[in-house]
């Protein structure tokens, strides 16, 4: 049975139990950035006196960036409500939806026995991969495991505009009228960086599309090197595949996106 994160249920700790937190500062942008933000790191791991396995108690950590309010309000709001409710679950903090996590996981597996009943842990970060005057582009990467086979992993990204804050989709950073061209560009980018020659199609190399016909993500990113775009796991691929990304020059994306979106030269 899959364990749901962040219900909002109340509850108490099993007797003799007891979890404890660690915040610690990261650290501070870089000199290409525009916009100042620390990492902080916050832990979370079970205490109990009866299982002498370190790698068997449940746990969680969060690592996130603050951004400096005073700089950018409107954009600081944006991404710490964004991060509020992708990464702490609706919760307020980070200890708050790492408390949740251990004690949820240790409530529904208190009257199971067994390796699968332990161990149990979630890993979230969040990490800025573009900083520019003119957008912000976040990578989430989140792993849980909650007994079975393996882990759940999952990897996305988030842009947001740096002057209004706002979180941006490809309908906004590509010109009126362009998304179809740009599908075909992605999808000949894709093909390029997998090796596949035509006639071959998507779906004969083994990814879970018909033929050619693959949508444009909704996970994306501006960076400096080009448009980033990525399908998470089992969005059209297997498990094994893992992640599917790759990164389109904005030499081929001129006329395509908006002149602000394009990073680099």
């Amino acid at each position: 049975m899959r364990l749901f994160i962040f219900l909002a249920t109340s509850y108490t700790l099993l007797l003799n139990i007891a979890s404890c937190t660690s915040v610690n500062g990261g650290s501070t942008a870089n000199s290409i950035d525009t916009i100042k933000y620390e990492y902080r790191t916050a832990k979370f791991v079970q205490e109990s006196d009866r299982i002498k396995d370190s790698s068997l108690l449940f746990r969680s950590s969060i690592t996130f960036p603050l951004f400096d309010k005073k700089q950018n309000a409107v954009l600081a709001d944006s991404i710490n409500t964004f991060i509020r409710y992708t990464t702490f679950g609706g919760y307020q903090t980070a200890e708050e939806a790492m408390k949740t996590f251990v004690d949820e996981s240790i409530r529904q597996t208190k009257d199971e026995e067994g390796l699968p009943m332990l161990g149990w842990e979630s890993m979230d970060s969040i990490t800025v991969i573009s900083n520019t005057p003119s957008v912000v582009s976040l990578r989430r990467k989140h792993y849980s495991f909650t007994g079975g086979a393996h882990g759940n992993p999952s990897e996305t990204y988030t842009c947001f505009s740096a002057s209004r804050g706002k979180r941006l989709r490809l309908e906004d950073v590509a010109e009126a009228g362009r998304l179809s061209e740009l599908e075909a560009i992605s999808i000949a980018q894709l093909k390029q960086d997998r090796g596949i020659k035509e006639p071959s199609t998507l779906e004969e190399s083994g990814l879970f599309v018909a033929k050619d016909e693959l949508p444009l993500p909704a996970s994306f990113a501006l960076t400096r090197q080009g448009l980033l775009m990525a399908y998470d796991y089992y969005e059209i691929a297997s498990y094994a595949d893992g992640v599917i990304s790759y990164t389109i020059p904005y030499s081929k994306l001129k006329g395509i996106l908006k002149p602000e979106f394009i990073l680099s030269e």
